[in-house]
């Protein structure tokens, strides 16, 4: 009988073990067509070379820097390019030393980037990354941002957008999404509320699906208007729960 108690306790432990870890294992990147990640590579590339400004960037920006850097290492391994998410943890882990020598430097090999060490670890838990810095290129271009809540808000409005620029806030808001679940704040972590911060975060990802598949598919204005209404509506309720 004792045999049988320790064994009932044995397997109850080893079960609640299994939870914890699948609940603390870093979840695959979003699932959106492939074709949305390569566009979106480029673009970051492009964006992060720029705000780099040779390693002297505005000081507003270096989260942002840190984001998207974080952002295409995602990329990198969504679509299965190691070299490419090495190459990026480069870029962002110079960042978070402030060396922004060291990150143009590294920025300036993402376009080819070389094969390099995987990341000991998941990718949330690389360069000292946390919600600020992922949050960042939500603000405003002119503070350091990449103006994404703008041009939501301006496509809610019901003003014209391209499929290209629609797929690409859909990348990158699924991505931060992505990171931002693990990374619950205070709020978040009072009662029952980390279940709803995880929730919102997994609908911003899917809605950003979505977008994402819609803007490819031919981006009917009137469809892509009610999913931006939907991803402005989850940010802005994320936003009234858990914002200081």
């Amino acid at each position: 009988m004792l045999t049988r108690l320790r064994l009932v306790a044995g397997g109850t432990a080893l079960a609640i073990g299994l939870c914890v870890l699948a609940a603390s294992a870093p979840a695959a990147p979003p699932d959106l067509p492939k074709d949305s990640y390569k566009r979106a590579i480029d673009a970051e590339i492009t964006s992060i070379q720029g705000l780099l400004k040779g390693g002297s960037p505005d000081k507003r920006a270096a989260n942002t820097i840190k984001a998207e850097a974080m952002m295409l290492a995602l990329y990198g391994e969504a679509t299965g390019n190691a070299a490419l998410t090495s190459q990026a943890l480069q870029v962002a882990e110079a960042a978070a030393k402030k060396d922004w020598k060291g990150a143009d430097a590294a920025a300036k090999g993402l376009g080819s980037p070389k094969a390099g060490a995987a990341p000991k670890g998941p990718l949330h838990e690389q360069a000292k990354f946390d919600l600020d810095a992922a949050m960042s290129p939500f603000r405003l271009g002119k503070v350091g941002g990449l103006n994404i809540e703008a041009d939501i808000r301006a496509a809610v409005k019901g003003s014209p957008i391209k499929g290209p620029d629609a797929e690409l806030i859909a990348v990158r808001s699924a991505a931060i999404a992505s990171y931002a679940i693990h990374y619950p704040n205070d709020k978040a972590m009072m009662g029952n509320n980390k279940g709803k911060w995880e929730k919102l975060s997994k609908e911003m990802i899917d809605l950003s699906k979505q977008i994402a598949e819609e803007a490819k598919g031919g981006a009917n204005q009137q469809k892509l208007t009610g999913l931006f209404k939907r991803l402005d509506a989850n940010c802005t309720n994320c936003h009234n729960d858990f914002r200081d």
